[in-house]
């Protein structure tokens, strides 16, 4: 019976497993009693079965009991305590408890260092596991230093190609990935598959594994085409060995969602995501913090493609669903506080938007400190709501004294974080008319990401699009005129014309011939841009409705005779 429930639960069957791991339990204690060894091992099977079901307190109790019952019979140094011990710290891992995770995992990792040799599996797990929540608390320096002496311990004793050498490599890669060091984690992702291959075969599952995680990198890194051909050949893998529907498999179809969105594929985006979220909710049920983030997910997609009031009654229900299960201060709960307070700016509440925020950014300092990466961009998007409830001081103050120093000493003047915040404090500047400010700060944006993500990278084509805009509104009409111009001749042939990015610098284009008073050459381009807004958004998205009025508007003049070339936004 506890066989058939670990093949249940490591198919992702938790429903079943439960069944079967509380049957072994209550019969163990019924035997044995509750303390001994066999009960206590049917109790740790029963936990890790509510932690995958997202039910992190009743693990919790029965992990707890099962870790100070075997510190009392085996002792606190006894391999089996330092098991029950790491089951309980992966589980506060997982629900963010990051303090008390990294306490338990760090005397793991020193009474294994006393018991063992450091180059035994059960120190270097322990290693990987401190590392992993270095890398969740920020302290993505210290992360990598563990990680690279685990790599290097495995390599000399298990060999390079090893899998949990590879899983250690993979582990580091994702870490320089959040540093914004790209080229490294493809580099080390690109090492981890070639050598799984060379051993297992490209269809073997940890190679796929391996694959779909270079597919992510590739997307991060703005390389949408290489994301897409490589998810793409590990989800038709995956379907000719008959796991389409398995977990790891639904990662890479949300990997591939977000590929698509980045080549302004937003359609089959959203189908995607649809279809990951009805696996989720058959698998694991609605409230399984996986399939929130499910909801999540395709949520925010709905909001780009400007199907508003769904986004909004999604994220309130995951928020009621958050709170009432993690609490008000959990990371995914305040990850969607922030969500739903950028569909409030959406529908112009901003005062809603604001006040969200500012429990998100209280309760990031408060777990996390002033200069944690998450506290950082927290400050970053209520400075943009500050903005758009038209307080331009506290949002110029947030940005420019507070989280955009920081994030550039911690960070760099060119991490993608450094480079978000500053494009904001630069719309922000332009807000306040201080065109020459804003101008600067936008061009070393755009300079920053062609270096760093690429020259069609949705970011860049945002900045170029920020930029013009802002030699708009400085009456530099000319130089926005020719920078919209150049981007058009080199974007389009690249990332095709039906794309966001596309569309937005057409539109902006139409405004300058506008102001240059080309009339009829910015008619033109707007019907246009009408109709690849009505493809790419949808008929009611706010941006195609507002090119539509803007169209309408243009056309009466023109039938009129009111030449007047004044536009207003």
């Amino acid at each position: 019976m506890r066989s058939l429930a670990s093949i249940y639960h490591d198919q992702g069957l938790y429903d079943d497993a439960f069944v079967l791991y509380d049957n072994v339990y209550r019969a163990t204690v019924q035997l044995f009693g509750e303390d001994h060894p066999d009960t206590l091992s049917a109790m740790n099977n029963l936990a890790c079965t509510y932690q995958a079901k997202g039910l992190y307190v009743k693990a919790v109790e029965l992990q707890e009991k099962v870790w100070k019952s075997r510190a009392k019979l085996f002792g606190e140094e006894h391999p089996a305590t330092l098991d029950a011990m790491t089951n309980l710290a992966t589980n506060y891992h997982d629900q963010a408890k990051l303090k008390d995770a990294v306490q338990l995992y760090e005397r793991v990792l020193k009474a294994r260092e006393q018991l063992f040799a450091k180059e035994h599996a059960d120190t270097l797990v322990a290693m990987n596991n401190v590392a992993s929540v270095y890398h969740d608390q920020g302290r993505e320096k210290d992360a990598i230093i563990l990680y690279e002496k685990a790599v290097n311990l495995m390599e000399q004793t298990i060999g390079e190609k090893h899998p949990r050498t590879l899983r250690a490599i993979n582990n580091l890669a994702l870490v320089y990935g959040d540093q914004g060091d790209w080229e490294k984690e493809i580099s080390l992702l690109k090492k981890v598959m070639e050598a799984g291959a060379q051993d297992e075969g490209e269809g073997n599952p940890y190679v796929l594994t391996a694959m779909n995680n270079l597919g992510s990198a590739y997307q991060h890194a703005g390389k949408s085409e290489e994301a897409v051909k490589i998810l793409k050949k590990v989800l038709d893998a995956r379907e000719g060995l008959g796991t389409s529907n398995d977990p790891d498999n639904v990662k890479t179809m949300h990997n591939l969602a977000l590929a698509y969105k980045d080549q302004g594929q937003w359609i089959d985006a959203m189908k995607l995501q649809e279809k990951v979220l009805e696996i989720m909710t058959q698998s694991l049920g609605k409230e399984h913090p996986t399939t929130l983030n499910a909801i999540n997910n395709l949520s925010v997609t709905y909001q780009s493609l400007g199907q508003r009031d769904k986004a909004l009654e999604m994220q309130e229900d995951i928020l009621e669903i958050r709170i009432r299960l993690l609490g008000r201060d959990h990371p995914e709960t305040l990850q969607t506080m922030n969500n739903l307070a950028i569909t409030y700016n959406d529908y112009n509440q901003w005062d809603k938007a604001v006040k969200l925020q500012e429990e998100v950014l209280k309760a990031r300092i408060k777990a996390r400190g002033e200069d944690h990466p998450a506290t950082l961009l927290a400050m970053n998007n209520l400075a943009v709501s500050y903005k758009n409830q038209g307080q331009l001081e506290k949002a110029v103050e947030l940005l420019e004294v507070r989280a955009l120093d920081v994030m550039a000493h911690l960070l760099g003047n060119e991490h993608p974080n450094t480079l978000l915040a500053m494009n904001n404090l630069a719309m922000a500047y332009r807000d306040q008319e201080q065109w020459q400010k804003a101008a600067e700060l936008e061009e070393k944006v755009l300079e920053g990401r062609k270096k760093v993500l690429g020259e069609y990278h949705p970011d860049t084509l945002i900045a170029t699009a920020n930029l013009a805009n802002i030699y708009q509104a400085s009456g530099r009409i000319g130089d926005s005129v020719d920078l919209l111009e150049a981007a058009q001749n080199t974007m389009i042939p690249k990332v095709g014309l039906e794309h966001p990015a596309t569309a937005r610098t057409l539109h902006w284009l139409a405004c300058g011939y506008e102001k240059q008073g080309k009339l009829h050459e910015s008619v033109e381009l707007r019907q246009k841009v009408v109709e690849l807004s009505r493809k790419v958004f949808g008929e009611d998205h706010r941006f195609t409705m507002t090119n539509v009025m803007e169209l309408q508007s243009l056309q009466k003049r023109l039938q009129t005779g009111i030449l007047g070339n004044e536009f207003f936004r």
